[in-house]
């Protein structure tokens, strides 16, 4: 077999079916493997085990004795047998509590039990445990509907109260399957249904494995005083886990108050930055409509100190003109010449000066148009 072997224990009292339960998993329709008992005459004296692989996995489960077994009434010597098994073993994966169907929890159950909760703590058993309840019937009636719901309250009252705890108390879900083992070659379908139910158990358990860790067996007991270290040390991990989440918790709250206060930060900065953009828009804006109205002034003052410069330019032109014609006639007309000259003159003068104010104007508003 391969290193890779679950391990499960299969526990239970006398006549439940344990034998018969571990010959069902490997399909032996002969009872061959195991021998199988009855109630009076259990016939698994020392833990027994039963390696087979089915659904591609390795198991290994390991029939017990009930109750009265190993040559005395004393369970807890019963248990002792096997407390001792499973110091060798190092390790289980899971425990499968074999009941058969239709039968009160007598006090010897409960007895059993209790044995067993000094074994394992809480955790350790509830982890990793499914309830079979064997020779189920193959019926669907109210009656037996009824009762099956009725197990599955009374026995989660059972076990919890077993091992101290409140009905409150929060715990892992319990697997709980109904089969019945009884070899039927007759019916088919009957014994397929039942193998099927085996294959939802073992798909469960590997399951199981995948969340919790295999229970350490090398210090097992049945006094009780070992699970009790096994519960200190269990509660203890879980106060440091506790603390550690805790502090995980008060760091990420810590980092989300530094983080919410950057982000704060940031926006305030980025509101800030795009109420200067805002403000500087104004003033740029503001600032671009005096400049603009500052060119629209000039360029009109350079308009009109062009147009004065034309009008000066063109009077400058007729005052030639007017000159040469008053030089021209001075000879046939002594007094009309002369007056024509001088309104020549006259009129020159004026349209230089019209020049000249009129190019000024327009060089400057030019000049202070090119510096805005």
């Amino acid at each position: 077999m391969s290193d890779n072997l679950y391990r499960v224990l299969v526990v239970g009292p006398s006549g439940s079916g344990k034998s018969q339960f571990c010959n069902f998993v490997q399909k032996d329709l002969t009872n061959s493997i195991n021998k199988v008992g009855f109630i009076l005459d259990s016939t698994t004296i020392f833990p027994k085990s039963n390696k087979f692989k089915r659904i591609e996995t390795n198991f290994d489960f390991i029939d017990t004795p009930g109750y009265s077994d190993c040559g005395t009434d004393d369970i807890e010597k019963s248990l002792k047998y096997l407390a001792n098994y499973l110091k060798e073993l190092k390790s289980i994966h899971h425990i499968i509590l074999l009941l058969k169907f239709g039968e009160r929890f007598t006090y010897d159950f409960k007895q059993y039990l209790k044995c067993l909760s000094k074994m394992f703590t809480a955790n350790e058993f509830f982890r990793h445990l499914s309830f079979v309840f064997t020779k189920f019937p193959d019926s669907r009636s109210k009656m037996v509907l009824k009762e099956k719901n009725n197990h599955i309250v009374e026995l989660n009252k059972l076990i919890k109260s077993t091992f101290g705890l409140s009905e409150t108390d929060n715990l892992p879900e319990i697997n709980i399957y109904y089969i019945n083992t009884e070899i039927n070659k007759d019916n088919e379908e009957f014994y397929q249904k039942n193998q099927d139910t085996i294959d939802i158990i073992l798909k469960q358990i590997l399951l199981n494995q995948k969340i919790y860790n295999p229970i350490n067996t090398e210090n097992l007991d049945i006094t009780g005083i070992n699970a009790k270290l096994r519960k200190e040390e269990e509660l203890e991990r879980l106060k440091k886990f506790t603390e550690k989440i805790k502090m995980e918790k008060t760091l990420r709250e810590k980092e989300m108050m530094e983080n919410k206060k950057r982000q704060e930060e940031i926006l305030k900065m980025q509101k800030k930055v795009i109420e200067e953009k805002r403000r500087m828009k104004e003033i740029l804006d503001e600032k671009y409509k005096e400049q603009l109205k500052k060119y629209q002034t000039l360029n009109k003052i350079s308009n009109t100190g062009r147009e004065v410069a034309k009008v000066g330019g063109i009077g400058v032109l007729g005052s030639v003109g007017l000159g040469l014609l008053g030089a021209i006639i001075t000879p046939f007309c002594p007094i009309a010449g002369p007056v024509l000259i001088g309104a020549a003159i006259g009129g020159g003068t004026a349209g230089a000066t019209e020049v000249a104010v009129g190019g000024t104007m327009a060089g400057v508003a030019e000049i202070k148009k090119q510096n805005l």
